[in-house]
């Protein structure tokens, strides 16, 4: 695993490129910080991978089951085989120094009926969870560390 040094240089030289970048117009100008885009993903895939590489660096491993393309009708919806009550399970399930929980939803994305349920049920039973948003990342960071 990377310590949190190298993680650190990592993500420094990263923010030097981004803020050394020329414009689009070939001036050499430096980018300014309301040009650049924000460097959490935005979408609930990239999200996911974000966090797992996250809970990777801090010596968690992670489960992720992934949902199955299903064409019926010429239509297309993505679902993930579950049985029992499987439905609603969290995107991520880590374990390291804590068992974790986390469901991943876009900035519009919302919490359906089940995963409510199972995220309650994982509290009560005393597990963490976190539902994680782009614009939560700042606190799921500080949250993974805990």
């Amino acid at each position: 695993m990377t310590d949190n040094a190298e993680v650190r240089n990592q993500w420094e030289a990263n923010m030097r490129q981004i803020f050394t970048q020329t414009s689009q117009e070939g001036q050499g100008d430096a980018v300014k910080p309301k040009q650049v885009k924000s460097l959490v993903p935005e979408s609930e895939d990239a999200l996911q991978t974000k966090a797992i590489e996250l809970l990777h660096l801090h010596g968690y491993i992670v489960a992720h089951f992934r949902p199955a393309q299903i064409i019926r009708n010429g239509e297309t919806s993505w679902r993930t085989p579950v049985s029992a009550d499987g439905a609603g399970f969290p995107d991520l399930c880590a374990v390291g120094k804590n068992i974790l929980f986390i469901e991943c939803k876009s900035e519009k994305g919302i919490i359906s009926t089940d995963q409510q349920a199972w995220l309650a049920a994982l509290r009560m039973a005393g597990v963490k969870t976190f539902v994680l948003y782009p614009h939560t990342w700042d606190e799921f960071e500080r949250w993974v560390r805990e």
